[in-house]
């Protein structure tokens, strides 16, 4: 089986100073749990289906986080392509998206919301973030 490795890309606006303890947010690209969509069809990278997924965890603790809110919004309509929680070991998977920027929001009781910005341009993509005790 091939693997592709994933394409994506934080964007933080420079209007939006945030401290850097505020979010943190890891990316791993290429192969790993949960296994990539097979490419056995003979597809090419660029027609790898994309999708993000990830684990969202407690920043002070790195405890998984579960019943965490994950919206996904694309940017150039403003409509909602995604929207869940996470399990009970606080892993997301969002269903295919296309190619483009999305607005990400996670929000849970007790934590700091979060948004950010991500350019989805090809393949699978792990997107870990960790949230902030705290409001």
């Amino acid at each position: 089986m091939r693997h592709f490795a994933a394409t994506v890309s934080l964007l933080l606006p420079l209007s939006l100073a945030l401290p850097s303890a505020a979010c943190l947010v890891t990316t791993r690209n290429g192969p790993s749990t949960p296994p990539p969509v097979g490419t056995t069809d003979g597809r090419t990278p660029d027609s790898e289906p994309r999708y993000l997924w990830g684990t969202i965890t407690d920043s002070a603790t790195g405890k998984p986080l579960p019943r965490a809110a994950i919206d996904i919004t694309a940017e150039s309509t403003g409509r909602v392509v995604f929207t869940s929680t996470t399990d009970g070991n606080g892993n997301y998977r969002t269903g295919e998206l296309p190619s483009g920027r999305f607005n990400i929001r996670i929000r849970r009781e007790g934590y700091q919301a979060i948004t950010r910005m991500a350019n989805v341009t090809a393949g699978p993509a792990q997107l870990d973030i960790a949230m902030i005790p705290g409001r």
